[in-house]
This record gives structure tokens, sequence and C-alpha cells, in this order.
């Protein structure tokens, strides 16, 4: 459980540099207030969904290897999707 929490904190600080990296590369408001609310929105979704799967094992201890194992898949992906901002 520990190891899943360290892996899923490194990947989700990650995505946070990326994240600001991408923030400042756009040149616009407005692609600015665009990406802000994608990413408000794919936080809340990450939340949602990662709780949902972890949810089944309620009680168990393996409950939190599942859930921070979802969380850094998740950011995983992210950080995939805010490259191609910089690649494109």
């Amino acid at each position: 459980n520990e190891k899943a929490y360290s892996d899923y904190e490194k990947a989700d600080l990650e995505m946070t540099k990326l994240y600001k990296k991408v923030m400042s590369n756009l040149q616009t408001p407005e692609e600015k207030n665009l990406l802000l609310t994608a990413q408000r929105a794919w936080i809340k979704y990450k939340e949602a969904h990662c709780n949902a799967i972890a949810n089944q094992y309620e009680g168990g201890s393996i409950k939190p290897l599942f859930l921070y194992g979802c969380l850094e898949e998740i950011t995983n992906e992210r950080i995939k999707q805010l490259n191609n901002y910089i690649n494109n």
C-alpha cells in the first residue's frame, strides 16, 4: 500500500509540473480557461472512477492498493495527454 501511494504521488507531481508547463505555454486566456476547465473535470472523473473501483474492496486491507494503483494509472494517462499539448 505504501509503494502504491508513493508511485501515485510521483505520477501526480510529474503531472502537476507538466500541467503548469502547458498552461505557461498557452497564448490566450481562452486556451488557458479551456485547459483549466478540462483539468478540473478530469480531477473529478479520476477521483470518482478510482473510488468506485476501490469501493469493491471496502473494509479490506487491499483497498488502498486498488485506489492508488488506479489513481497512478489514470494520472499517467493524463501525463500522456498533456504531453500532446507540448508536442503538437
